[in-house]
């Protein structure tokens, strides 16, 4: 077993006052008094930190919450054109530009994250003095991490129970990063993969995910319709909260059809025998040690050690991330 994965800290906690913080965050999530209806918002303040925490030691990666993800639907379907993937094959972030405009424009689709790592390519003005950081340009934004948060689980449940209502609520952030996933792919054609964390207050469960296993086109029966909602949830302290909101901006869309190029992923649920926490994610064995990139981790729990090594695998993809030039990963 390796010792640097098992007793991972994430860098930012090498302070002990951000590491006293993210406990106080922790309580402030699981208390009755500051959350009483055991609301998602109470979870963002644990988990800014935690990708904070992650990021605090390589300066181009930045943590930020309600990133827009954004694409321009086509007039009609483009003709393939083998060219065009020789050309994105081929990008790097020298040549590549992000998807970006302060005009909107027709048919434009939109989603909202709870969280994105973005990596900010940048250089230095020509022609220009004084210090560094006053004279520098962006060049590029890439996003290697995308993180979705749901509501905690019920504090009344208790064991198997409460294990349902953990799967149940990593299981809709998992639908919903992955919807992200893909207007991920669509903003940023030259962007190969990204890191997903679905989390539902202290647990987590992550992939890398392939632009393959996303942009396959969806049979027009399963296409999600952004006008249901599916996250009623009775019985539970807080009321329903909303799922991703897909906005669209100028020009409406015929019904069911913004989603025709991403494909609505399920996960079932399996009855399993009475669990404990710590972790559900088996810690695993050197040789094995691996993000997932075809099935998503098992629930992992904050501050165990099944859960510190998976963020020292995501920790050290972010190294190489940030010194890879083409930008295929973020």
């Amino acid at each position: 077993m390796p010792a640097a994965a098992i007793r991972f800290m994430l860098p930012g906690y090498s302070n002990p006052e951000a590491r006293a913080r993210a406990k106080v965050a922790k309580v402030n999530l699981q208390s009755t008094v500051t959350n009483p209806r055991n609301l998602e918002d109470c979870t963002y303040p644990l988990w800014q930190m935690t990708g904070n925490a992650l990021v605090y030691d390589c300066h181009i990666f930045l943590v930020g919450p309600q990133h827009r993800l954004w694409f321009k639907r086509p007039e009609s379907p483009p003709e393939p054109d083998s060219q065009l993937d020789e050309d994105i094959g081929n990008t790097s972030i020298d040549t590549a530009t992000s998807a970006t405009s302060t005009v909107p424009e027709k048919k434009t689709l939109e989603l909202v994250t709870d969280f994105a790592v973005t990596r900010l390519n940048y250089r230095r003005r020509p022609n220009t003095q004084g210090h560094h950081w006053d004279v520098i340009k962006a060049r590029f934004q890439g996003v290697p991490i995308l993180i979705e948060n749901k509501r905690s689980a019920s504090r009344r449940l208790k064991g198997y129970l409460y294990a349902r209502d953990v799967e149940k609520y990593v299981n809709r952030a998992r639908l919903d990063v992955m919807r992200q996933a893909a207007f991920l792919f669509h903003m940023h054609p030259h962007q190969q993969s990204v890191v997903l964390i679905a989390a539902s207050g202290l647990f987590w469960s992550s992939l890398v995910v392939d632009r393959t296993a996303v942009m396959t086109p969806a049979d027009a029966a399963d296409a999600y319709d952004p006008s249901a909602d599916d996250s009623e949830d009775e019985g539970s302290e807080s009321e329903s909260e909303g799922e991703d909101d897909i906005e669209e901006v100028e020009g409406p869309l015929s019904s069911g059809d913004e989603l025709d190029l991403i494909p609505r992923q399920r996960e079932v649920i399996e009855p399993r025998a009475e669990v404990l926490f710590h972790p559900v994610q088996p810690v695993e064995a050197e040789d094995e040690l691996v993000l997932p990139t075809t099935t998503w981790t098992g629930l992992l729990e904050l501050d165990t050690e099944a859960s510190a090594q998976i963020f020292f695998m995501i920790h050290r993809r972010l190294l190489e991330v940030a010194a890879d030039r083409t930008g295929a990963n973020g």
